[in-house]
C-alpha cells in the first residue's frame, strides 16, 4: 500500500511535541491507520531519541503495554511542561512589531503567544489592544517630522523687513489747533506764506549770509546757535532711506512741513501710504 506523506522523527529544537502530535495525527487520517496499529506506527517514527527518553519515563513499565494517549501525555509532561500564565502573558504584551516585519506576520505571532495566556472570552479584545501598542509608528514620526520642519521654515521666513520711506503717507501740518481754521504755512526759502515751497521763485538764489543755495538771507537759520554738546544739522538729519539724502535745512525744513496721516497697518509688517493729492 502507498504510504501518503512522510514524518520525519521527533527533533525538539524545530518543533514542540504538540505540534509534532498534531502532524501524527494528521498521518494516522491520511493513511487510514487504524487504533491498534497507531502505538507501533507512533514508536516507529519518533526515532530512537525520544523512544529511549519515553522507556526512562514509563519504568518499569514498557512504552508498547501503553495506548496513544498515555504515551502523548507522558511525553507532553516532559517536553513541554504547562507554561506559567503569568510569564505567558508578559511575553505577549512585551512583544512588538518588529523592524520591517508585516502586519500579516505580526498577528500571527501574537495569536501563537496567546496559547497559553488563557484570556478566555477577551481573547480578541486583548489581540486588537496588543495590535495597535505595538505597531511601529512610522507614519506618525514622519508626520510629526513634516511638521517641524514647517514649522521651522515659515519661521525663518518672517523676518523683519526695513520701513521704506516711499511706504509713509505724509502730508503737510495744518498747523491748526483742534477745531480751529488751518494756519498758512511758511515757506523756508523766502520766509512768506502766499505760496508753496516749491513754487518759491528763490529756490534757486544763493544766500549772502551763509553762502548756500536754496534760500535766501531773509530766510535763513544759519544765526541760530547750535549751542555746546548740540550735534550738527549734518550729523542729526542727514539720512539715507532708499539711497536719497538731503541737505541738513532742507531735511529739518521738509520734516517740520510734514506730518504723517492715516496710517494702516496690515497683517503683515508694511505700514501702507497715500501721497495727499
Amino acid at each position: 500500500m502507498t504510504t501518503i506523506g512522510k514524518i520525519d522523527v521527533f527533533d525538539e529544537t524545530q518543533e514542540n511535541w504538540e505540534t509534532y502530535v498534531e502532524r501524527v495525527q494528521h498521518f494516522f487520517a491520511a493513511n487510514d491507520v487504524d487504533d491498534n496499529h497507531q502505538v507501533p506506527t507512533l514508536l516507529s517514527l519518533i526515532g530512537s531519541k525520544t523512544y529511549s527518553l519515553l522507556k526512562d519515563l514509563l519504568l518499569p513499565e514498557k512504552p508498547v503495554d501503553k495506548n496513544f494517549d498515555e504515551i502523548v501525555s507522558t511525553l507532553q509532561k516532559h517536553l513541554n511542561p504547562k507554561p506559567l500564565e503569568i510569564a505567558e502573558r508578559f511575553r505577549f504584551y512585551k512583544r512588538n512589531q518588529q523592524e520591517g516585519g508585516s502586519i500579516l506576520s505580526y498577528i500571527a505571532e501574537l495569536k501563537k503567544l496567546t496559547t497559553h495566556c488563557n484570556f478566555g472570552n477577551n481573547l480578541e479584545e486583548t489581540l486588537r489592544d496588543r495590535l495597535v501598542c505595538g505597531l511601529t509608528v512610522d507614519i506618525a514620526v514622519a508626520m510629526e517630522k513634516a511638521t517641524r520642519d514647517a514649522t521651522e521654515i515659515h519661521s525663518k521666513g518672517r523676518e523683519e523687513k526695513p520701513l521704506g520711506l516711499d511706504k509713509l503717507t505724509l502730508n503737510r501740518p495744518s498747523n491748526r489747533s483742534d477745531g480751529g481754521p488751518p494756519s498758512p504755512v511758511v515757506c523756508y526759502r523766502c520766509g512768506a506764506n502766499t505760496h508753496v515751497v516749491t513754487e518759491c521763485r528763490f529756490k534757486k538764489e544763493v544766500c549772502h549770509k551763509c553762502g548756500k543755495r536754496g534760500h535766501i538771507q531773509r530766510a535763513c537759520r544759519a544765526q541760530q546757535s547750535q549751542g555746546p554738546g548740540r550735534p550738527s544739522p549734518r550729523s542729526r538729519y542727514q539720512k539715507s532711506t532708499n539711497a536719497i539724502e538731503t541737505e541738513p535745512d532742507e531735511y529739518e525744513h521738509l520734516l517740520n512741513n510734514l506730518e504723517v496721516h492715516n496710517v494702516n497697518k496690515s497683517n503683515s509688517d508694511v505700514i501702507w501710504v497715500e501721497r495727499e493729492s
